[in-house]
């Protein structure tokens, strides 16, 4: 009778109490497998997500964990003594079947964890591809609708056909909504995240005018993460501030009513742009200059300055200082200043790029002037002059006195090499330079007179 008393002191509940919490182990583990339904549908609907999808969140994984650790410390408490939680006798089956739950729900909580740390790694892109995920492109109406859907699978066909090996292209059904640009552009990059995760990110809209003739829409594109690690910077902001630059589009439908393949060339070019942007960042100049699609000023920018870049890591630089300037003369022919020049005093904001673009082909000149390079040197010495020029006076233009100041100061130097290689000019080259140095001084000396004048009140 004592033995049998001892026996049932050391026995474990087997049933759970009708009116209260779980308190044994296994009711425990009966409990989570209940709740764990309610809680995935809670998270999809606040990640406003779809199954799967839901999964791909690392969050979901860590909260499932917890919910996993609250079960097992609460196993611990409702089960039964110490030595009954950390001794198994397979004598017992009572406590064996509770100790395997115990440790199942640690190793579950483990396991959630694991999870959620390979998601956030999967979210991350291969850096040896560049990866563009394509959200729906979307129409008012089913004629647009079906417009949109087909020009986003004809740029897919076109980008999988041509660069297989280089661009990886995912397309999503989920559609981008938000009442603001900054929403649309929140949820791009939040979904654009999820899965395998991306480098850009491109969506769509497309209407019908007002005419009925043509259509006209938005095709969005938005970057998501680097190509790897980088090495150089947007100079020129191209996906501005927010990460994102847009196209508009206007045109005739085509056949049985679908967007024409001149447009969605425009739309391939983009994203090639995009990816050769990438590349430059990274310091990959050979796939930049090699895909840096032409009809793009920046591009032509972009591929300048890959050239550039290029050169101070070989010895053999002459070629590619050739074709830095012939890519930043073709970026400044593109961006049209001379042309706005000539029929109007107005400014426009490509006005400052094209600074940018005659700061650099300055800077290509002035390489090949210091590097003793080309057979015309005191002509290349003049040329550097010319593009520094234009720059200080495109920056003086728009009141950009500390830009202004600092292009002066590169004239100085390039007429003081002009001065040491062109004797019959030396006189005036470096009278000049002595002048603008002198007038760099004052700005930059103005500059900080005012600040600090500022700063006093």
């Amino acid at each position: 009778m004592v033995e049998d008393d001892s026996r049932r002191a050391l026995q474990v509940p087997l049933t759970d109490d009708a009116d209260g919490p779980p308190n044994t182990v296994w009711g425990v583990a009966a409990f989570l497998v209940a709740v764990i339904p309610a809680y995935s549908w809670l998270f999809k609907t606040i990640d406003e997500s779809d199954f799967p999808e839901t999964f791909r969140n690392p969050l979901y994984w860590i909260f499932f964990g917890l919910l996993c650790l609250i079960a097992g410390v609460w196993a611990l408490i409702v089960g039964t003594s110490l030595q009954k939680r950390l001794r198994i006798s397979f004598k017992d089956n009572h406590r064996t079947f509770n100790s395997a739950l115990m440790v199942g729900l640690f190793i579950v909580f483990g396991v959630a964890l694991i999870l959620a740390f390979i998601v956030r790694i999967e979210a991350k892109p291969k850096a040896d591809k560049f990866t563009v995920v394509f959200f729906a492109f979307t129409g008012d109406d089913k004629a647009t609708e079906s417009a949109a859907s087909s020009f986003q699978r004809m740029i897919v066909r076109r980008l999988a056909r041509e660069y297989h090996q280089d661009i990886v292209c995912l397309a999503r059904e989920r559609k981008i909504k938000g009442e603001t640009l900054q929403e649309q552009l929140e949820n791009a990059r939040k979904w654009a995240s999820r899965g395998s995760g991306c480098n850009l990110a491109v969506w769509a809209n497309v209407e019908m005018d007002e005419d009925g003739q043509r259509f006209v829409g938005t095709i969005h594109y938005l970057k998501v993460s680097p190509l790897g690690e980088q090495s150089n910077s947007d100079i020129l902001g191209v996906f501005n501030t927010s990460g994102e630059w847009r196209e508009t589009f206007a045109v005739i439908p085509v056949g049985a009513g679908v967007i024409g393949k001149e447009q969605v060339d425009e739309a391939a070019d983009s994203i090639e742009l995009a990816w050769g942007l990438a590349s430059y960042e990274r310091g990959d100049y050979n796939t930049a200059l090699q895909h840096l699609p032409s009809r793009f000023p920046n591009a032509e920018f972009y591929a300048g300055h890959s050239s550039f870049l290029k050169a101070s890591s070989v010895t053999d630089a002459d070629q590619l200082l050739e074709e830095a300037i012939q890519h930043f003369s073709r970026a400044i022919e593109i961006n049209g200043y001379e042309q706005r020049t000539a029929v109007d005093d107005k400014h426009t904001r490509a006005d400052l790029t094209a600074a940018v673009y005659y700061d650099a082909l300055g800077l290509a000149y002035e390489q090949q002037v210091l590097g003793y390079r080309g057979a015309d040197l005191p002509k290349e010495a003049r040329d550097c002059i010319a593009a520094y020029q234009r720059s200080a006076e495109i920056y003086e233009m728009r009141q950009k006195r500390e830009s202004y100041a600092a292009q002066l100061v590169k004239e100085s130097s390039c007429q003081y090499q002009l001065f040491l290689i062109d004797g019959s000019h030396a006189k005036n080259a470096f009278d000049r330079a002595k002048s603008l140095l002198e007038e760099a001084l004052t700005t930059f000396s103005l500059k900080i007179r005012i600040r600090s004048t500022l700063h006093q009140h």
